[in-house]
């Protein structure tokens, strides 16, 4: 988010924020194989995976547009449309970043030792004196 700021408003960093890029596409997409593979039965995990991937491909989009129609001659955006693809932009990572969330907590909910901590919470209730 560092380097897409920099790059938004100076211009400069474009490599460190392709290689940001890259590495959040690629867990993106090792997550969405993971979470596919081992919990498939619990559409509480898959659809955030695949809303992820859904705005993955929106980012990727809306930063090549952005980048094209604000560093480059080969697409001439008006400035309101520039602006609002650059901010569509913004606003789809902070998705992205709530989504993982989402399923990182989800994803607790279903392991084995939140599990384990729910039982033992469970029967520590149940025979406290």
């Amino acid at each position: 988010m560092i380097f897409g700021a920099v790059l938004r408003h100076t211009g400069e960093r474009l490599d460190a924020h392709l290689v940001g890029a890259a590495l959040v596409a690629l867990h993106v997409i090792l997550l969405i194989a993971r979470v596919a593979r081992s919990h498939g039965d619990q559409p509480a995990l898959l659809r955030p995976a695949y809303g992820l991937g859904l705005l993955l491909v929106a980012q990727l989009l809306l930063g090549a547009i952005s980048y094209v129609g604000k560093f480059t001659i080969l697409l001439r955006l008006p400035m309101d449309l520039l602006v609002l693809v650059t901010t569509t932009h913004l606003i789809a990572g902070a998705l992205m970043l709530a989504a993982g969330v989402v399923i990182t907590l989800r994803a607790f909910r279903f392991s084995t030792p939140a599990k384990t901590a729910l039982v033992g919470k469970a029967l520590r209730e149940q025979y406290s004196v």
